[in-house]
């Protein structure tokens, strides 16, 4: 018999687990916001940068374009998991853009 993708994650982590869009923001402009608090139950995230605009992701409050992982306009994006990021995927997270108004999303997923 096939797994739903519950049950899969379930088996794979060892907990029941849920996904969680936009937690803290759904844009960000020059000035840099917390993207994702501090969290040992975050399995994994994904964040992709759906304007126009390159974004940085970094764990401390001074990112910004020469200090931070770019994540290019229209699309691009990053994901962390388990296996290749091991903990910090679990730390706090700030975003900034090089423009105003810069919409993102982020998808991370919690274990219950």
């Amino acid at each position: 018999m096939a797994l739903t993708i519950s049950q899969y994650l379930e088996r794979q982590f060892g907990v029941e687990t849920y996904p969680r869009r936009n937690p803290l923001i759904s844009s960000v402009g020059t000035t840099a916001l917390e993207l994702l608090r501090s969290n040992p139950n975050r399995l994994a995230w994904l964040f992709v940068n759906l304007s126009a605009n390159a974004m940085y992701l970094l764990d401390k409050p001074d990112v910004s374009s020469s200090n931070g992982i770019r994540i290019p306009p229209n699309g691009g994006g990053a994901t962390f998991l388990p296996e290749k990021d091991l903990d910090w995927l679990s730390y706090q997270w700030f975003v900034v853009a090089d423009g105003a108004s810069s919409n993102l999303l982020v998808i991370e997923h919690i274990s219950r």
